[in-house]
């Protein structure tokens, strides 16, 4: 039945849409870069994310914890 909806939007998808308003990441990243490295790898891949851009156009607030993996 999802796959219809997506396919074949009726009048009922409305009602069933589901709202986002916050999404939290946790990002875990293991590697030998520098803080300062890592620390423009996320600004990058943050502007640089299509899902990223999708969600933040539609207004969600995005929160991101990076944190090096031990």
């Amino acid at each position: 039945m999802l796959a219809r909806s997506w396919l074949a939007p009726t009048k009922t998808t409305a009602t069933n849409a589901l709202l986002l308003v916050q999404v939290d990441l946790q990002v875990k990243v293991r590697s030998s870069a520098t803080d300062e490295q890592l620390n423009e790898l996320f600004q990058r891949s943050a502007v640089r994310c299509p899902i990223h851009s999708l969600l933040h156009a539609a207004g969600v607030d995005i929160n991101f914890k990076w944190t090096r993996f031990e």
